[in-house]
């Protein structure tokens, strides 16, 4: 393969890079340079994109009975497809799919064309319609999870989708959403996608907002008072109006005292069906979105790794972020959201390379960046974003953001920008080093909060952990602690990566400086894990301590979402003896702040306690048990 290089590098642009990095370009090699790529026309495909097109829904009437025909194509040959379909209960106040019927495709051979037809009339019938809400609509939402099968049975592609009727037409419909996003006690954003271009309104606390013709609504409301809020959107097109029902929200209040739930790595996992739901798992995720909703959680924190990714296709791309979203739908129409980048949430170039079995992959430059197609998919704070480090490379708007809730700041943290294989070779960023723009922009950031005295407490949440304990020692921030004899360059020569620990020591040197930060939450490990570090806590490959580490912070790895887990790994790693609490199971955190206390409650996916503790206490960290009773309580 041959590289090109797709930009000019200057002297100046040389030094940049010498002082964005701080270190050699011996050592560091390419890193934070513009990647070299291939040709456009050698690069190749990896993709598990099915749907080619729709699915798209009209309605017929045969024998005096209405039914609804669905229309795909699919990328390949696949055989008969299934439908699964029902309404929404028109009493619940977190929406989820009631499927009530399933209907086959008539089909004999595998085609890309696809056609299932169902009966509507049916819902219409007093068995089928609780409370009657589709006959006095005469129609109404009907949701459906189509379902596509391999031939040999051993794996499904499953979507869920929804259309809206009235009487024997299809009208518009909100395809998704709505969502609720605070970005402060005062401002918050409601969003929401329908299936054709619509009029939107929002009413919010009795007041109207509105938002003009388009598929995509993204409604900003400021002056916002009080903590307790209602608000309802409404689609018209064609003469028709269609409206949500009325959802319930939070903002930050001034008591010091409130709940939030944290938890990252949703990736398909293992058990078919909803356990790959085009690439997240479904069947995990939204129950324990769902749970930490039932437990008060007022918003949710996401560290990253919702789907497979990995994909060179942009559409693939989207549609796994759209599965993602549909799994945690139910909750992000009353619970604010805030999600950040993993490893695995990447859209990307690829070119085969001998050198390498993985070939060359990087963040795509060919199309749109990750970065972007992220922040076109949700909707986090944009109002203070470090500068990109450099002029070619991606913006981190709403991938790097801080928000406070009531006398908290919390700050998300990209440790998966601009991200390339091999980047010591090729360029761009490997995982988990942090550069400068985005350091200095966290540390400052960090500064002024000390200065603020009405945050009391702060949360650092990012993807990558600092002090990896299971499967990602290999990489993480952490690299084998950067060790020549275990990481190598794309020739297969040993490669020094102390840069990643000096990377690391800097990021954490500025967090256990600050007297306000409380806890890093981080994933990327399919495991939950407490470690506390601190100036005595051996942190490199000979067991030495960083003494510039100076208070104690807790790392609470919750990467337990539904992807394949992780038991503890056998490899010894300095801070082992660090590490208070270690388990595997699929959990979620939530974290209870009460004045100058915070308190700690991990939940399994089976309902257990796996721990609960008291990790601050008047603003010093500790560790203290929580009675029993204590949990679940609000």
């Amino acid at each position: 393969m041959r590289y090109l290089m797709n930009h000019k590098l200057t002297y100046t642009s040389f030094l940049l890079i010498l002082l964005m990095t701080g270190n050699s370009i011996a050592q560091m090699g390419r890193l934070g340079m513009p990647p070299l790529t291939g040709k456009p026309e050698d690069l190749v495909s990896n993709s598990t994109r099915i749907l080619e097109s729709g699915p798209k829904t009209r309605i017929v009437s045969e024998d005096g009975r209405l039914k609804a025909v669905v229309e795909f194509e699919t990328t390949r040959p696949m055989p008969a497809a299934y439908i699964h379909y029902g309404p929404y209960f028109h009493d619940q106040k977190t929406p989820v799919p009631a499927y009530r019927h399933s209907a086959k495709e008539n089909l004999t051979a595998s085609s890309t064309r696809h056609s299932v037809t169902f009966d509507l009339t049916s819902l219409l019938e007093p068995i089928n319609d609780p409370g009657g809400a589709m006959k006095k609509l005469n129609g109404g939402t009907v949701c459906y999870r189509l379902v596509i099968p391999e031939s040999d049975g051993a794996n499904q592609y499953i979507f869920d989708k929804r259309f809206e009727f009235r009487q024997d037409r299809i009208v518009v419909c909100i395809t998704e959403g709505p969502w609720i996003d605070v970005f402060s006690a005062q401002e918050v954003v409601i969003s929401w996608e329908t299936v054709r271009p619509s009029e939107g309104k929002v009413v919010l606390d009795g007041k109207t907002y509105t938002s003009a013709l388009n598929k995509h609504h993204e409604v900003k409301i400021s002056g916002l008072t009080g903590e307790r809020h209602s608000y309802s959107v409404s689609a018209t097109a064609d003469s028709v109006t269609v409206s949500s029902r009325i959802y319930e929200f939070r903002t930050p209040g001034k008591s010091g005292k409130f709940r939030f739930a944290a938890m990252s790595d949703s990736r398909a996992g293992y058990g078919g069906f909803t356990s790959n739901f085009n690439g997240t798992n479904l069947a995990i995720l939204r129950s324990l979105f769902l749970d930490a909703k039932s437990n008060g959680a007022e918003f949710i924190i996401f560290a990253g790794d919702m789907i497979n990714g990995h994909t060179t296709d942009e559409r693939d791309y989207l549609a796994q972020m759209d599965a993602f979203k549909c799994s945690i739908e139910p909750v992000g129409h009353s619970v604010p959201i805030y999600e950040g980048i993993g490893n695995h949430d990447f859209v990307i170039d690829y070119w085969k390379d001998p050198r390498s079995n993985y070939g060359v992959r990087m963040d795509k430059v060919f199309g749109n960046s990750t970065e972007t197609l992220f922040a076109e998919c949700f909707v986090n704070p944009d109002n203070d974003f470090p500068k990109p480090e450099q002029p070619e490379a991606p913006s981190y708007r709403e991938t790097a953001y801080y928000f406070d809730w009531d006398n908290t700041r919390f700050i998300s943290v990209n440790s998966n920008y601009w991200w390339a294989g091999y980047a010591e070779d090729i360029g761009g960023n490997i995982e988990g080093f942090v550069f400068n723009n985005q350091y200095e922009w966290f540390r400052n950031l960090l500064d002024k909060t000390t200065a603020d005295p009405a945050i009391r407490h702060i949360f650092v949440f990012t993807h990558e952990p600092p002090f990896p304990c299971s499967g990602h020692l290999h990489d993480a921030m952490w690299y084998n602690g950067g060790d020549l004899n275990f990481n190598k360059n794309i020739d297969g020569m040993p490669l020094d990566r102390t840069h990643i620990l000096k990377s690391r020591d800097r990021l954490w040197t500025a967090i256990s400086q600050n007297e306000k930060v409380r806890a890093v939450i981080v994933g990327d490990e399919h495991n939950y894990a407490r470690v506390r570090i601190d100036s005595k806590t051996p942190v490199y490959p000979n067991g030495r301590p960083n003494p510039r580490f100076k208070n104690p912070i807790w790392e609470l790895i919750s990467g337990g979402a539904g992807a394949p887990y992780y038991g503890q790994s056998d490899k010894k790693i300095p801070w082992e003896k660090s590490i208070v609490k270690f388990s595997s199971q699929e959990h979620f955190l939530i974290i209870e702040v009460n004045q100058g206390d915070v308190d700690l409650y991990v939940h399994s996916a089976n309902g257990d306690i796996i721990e609960a503790v008291r990790i601050v206490e008047n603003g010093k960290s500790t560790e203290k048990p929580i009675p029993a009773r204590s949990i679940g309580d609000k």
